[in-house]
């Protein structure tokens, strides 16, 4: 089964500043989303679709030094609703060959690429006829978030998403900003015309289960940091901090 990873890279964002340029640990954040998409084995391809000269000069050199799986798709056009339709452009538009294509955001730093290819082996095992329309991950948190920022997923007893919001969800997951879309649903998701809850909650994903179309969730079984916020960022920033202090610390005897 071929299926590529695309990472959407758009520089401007609504609550931090150039965010896939952000620098922690002497690496971007687009670069560290990059190698963990690039450490998927299974993975046909990685593709990196920005609107940026600024990020495509960046990665430019890690493209031709290191792995041909990596391909820089530069679209000037700014006029793309969400990530979703940007992915199908770019995969349009490159006349990339694909069954299903893993749309990446870049604000997903801890999704690794072991996790990509859990997505890519669950889609292989399934019966062609069962598989789903869009393939994503939750995971449960102890305290269910209350915040906008964080996007929580209603599943039902088979696997299935029954809704998206940013409102708080009895029971629900905290969603993963990673997606696994057939080429089918591709196609017909940027013909349709945005739906109401899709506006209503700004979902991307909510365009898909509103026309009728099963989207499943896997359960990440741990929890990550999306970086949402500047407050998201700090967070993560102190993690990585801790963790690199920890490294250096010897080892007890």
């Amino acid at each position: 089964m071929k299926v590529p990873i695309v990472i959407p890279a758009r520089l401007t964002s609504s609550r931090i500043d150039r965010k896939p340029l952000v620098e922690f640990g002497g690496m971007t954040l687009v670069e560290r989303v990059v190698d963990h998409a690039m450490a998927s084995k299974k993975a046909s391809q990685v593709i990196v679709a920005t609107d940026s000269q600024e990020v495509y000069n960046l990665l430019y050199g890690r493209m031709i030094e290191n792995d041909s799986r990596l391909m820089l798709a530069e679209n000037t056009r700014q006029t793309f609703r969400n990530g979703t339709e940007r992915v199908a452009a770019v995969l349009k538009g490159h006349k990339i060959d694909f069954q299903y294509a893993i749309n990446l955001q870049c604000d997903e730093p801890e999704i690794t690429g072991a996790d990509l290819d859990r997505m890519i082996d669950h889609l292989e095992q399934a019966n062609p006829s069962d598989r789903p329309a869009m393939l994503t991950y939750g995971f449960h948190r102890p305290n269910e978030a209350r915040t906008a920022n964080v996007v929580k997923v209603a599943v039902d007893l088979s696997g299935r998403a029954m809704h998206f919001s940013r409102a708080p969800m009895a029971g629900s997951m905290t969603h993963v900003g990673v997606y696994a879309l057939g080429i089918g649903t591709l196609c017909q998701y940027v013909s349709w015309d945005p739906t109401p809850l899709e506006k209503a909650e700004r979902l991307e994903q909510l365009r898909i289960l509103e026309h009728g179309l099963p989207c499943e969730v896997l359960d990440l079984g741990r929890q990550v940091q999306a970086i949402n916020t500047p407050a998201d960022l700090y967070d993560f920033k102190r993690k990585y901090r801790r963790q690199e202090a920890d490294a250096r610390m010897p080892a007890s005897r």
